[in-house]
This record gives structure tokens, C-alpha cells and sequence, in this order.
């Protein structure tokens, strides 16, 4: 894949709302879920749209914080890129950018919850 989206999540099944979202699924870009170990697993629901969108999930053994989530997410990515969304945060459609071409930092915009 192109990008790799590293989503990190604790307990926040409910705003994965996103995964309806046509537009942000595409055979350029991988999504992997990194669980700081929620409390509960994804609920039965969740985990069905999960699979369906081949979401690769990965559990942690322990919550290790924010930071270890997004380390352990990079590390498995197989993308060219990496983008971080928080578990609380609504990824936004990517389309490529000539202009990323050699840059070390690319951002934009996002939209949250609430």
C-alpha cells in the first residue's frame, strides 16, 4: 500500500462510525487498528465492519499509552506513508499530492468528534 492509517483506540468503539465511509477505503492505503487494550473487545458488531474493511487489529497485552499504540502501529505498517488518527478522530478522505513528492512531514485536515 501507499498509506498505512494507524488508528490508535481505548474503549472507543463507538466512534469508529467512519467505517461506512466509502471513500476512505481504497486499494492505495492499509488500515491497522492498534487496541491499548480496551476494556472490552471491539463489540461483535464493530469487529464484523472491522474484518469486512480488512482492518488489521492489533492488541496490545497491556494499555502502554498513546505513544507506544502509534510506535507499535508504524512498525507493522507496510506503507510508503504513515497517518495517525486517534481513536476519538474522524480520518478524512487521501488523495495523493504531487506536492508531498521528498517531503519528510505531511499533514492535513482532520475532523473530531463532539
Amino acid at each position: 500500500p501507499r498509506i498505512s492509517r494507524v488508528v490508535t483506540i481505548y474503549d472507543q468503539w463507538t466512534f469508529l462510525d467512519w467505517l461506512d465511509d466509502e471513500a476512505l477505503f481504497t486499494p492505495a492505503c492499509e488500515y491497522l487498528l492498534v487496541d491499548d487494550a480496551s476494556r472490552e473487545p471491539a463489540p461483535a458488531e464493530v469487529a464484523t465492519r472491522l474484518a469486512r474493511r480488512g482492518v488489521r487489529i492489533i492488541r496490545l497485552p497491556r494499555n502502554q499509552g498513546r505513544c507506544v499504540a502509534r510506535n507499535t502501529g508504524a512498525a507493522l505498517a507496510r506503507g510508503e506513508w504513515l497517518d495517525f488518527i486517534d481513536g476519538d478522530d474522524r480520518p478524512l478522505p487521501l488523495a495523493e499530492d504531487p506536492a508531498w513528492a521528498g517531503a519528510d512531514l505531511v499533514h492535513g485536515p482532520f475532523a473530531v468528534h463532539g
